[in-house]
């Protein structure tokens, strides 16, 4: 795997749908970028509303998953579908 080194880091990876589940919090919202209704706090600034996520799924279409945070939902989708679909890489903070 390649290091993408940001801000003197390079322990970056894409987080679980459970952990962008834990970020999502109904009683705030926004308007991400491209004009969708995002609901987690003002710190994390999306430019849609559905970041990846690290599962994928090894059936018949290899899907991938994501978290939509303008409904709340864990979903999933052929990765060559998902134009609107971001990443938004974390760090473990250790």
């Amino acid at each position: 795997m390649r290091e993408l080194p940001r801000g003197g880091y390079t322990d970056w990876r894409m987080p679980t749908q459970g952990e962008l589940a834990e970020l999502y919090n109904r009683g705030k919202s926004y308007k991400a970028q491209r004009s969708y209704d995002v609901h987690l706090t003002e710190l994390i600034q999306l430019s849609a509303c559905c970041p990846w996520a690290s599962e994928n799924r090894k059936d018949v279409f290899s899907e991938a998953a994501f978290f939509g945070f303008g409904l709340g939902d864990r979903r999933w989708t052929l990765p060559w579908k998902s134009g609107d679909l971001r990443a938004l890489p974390v760090r473990s903070g250790k």
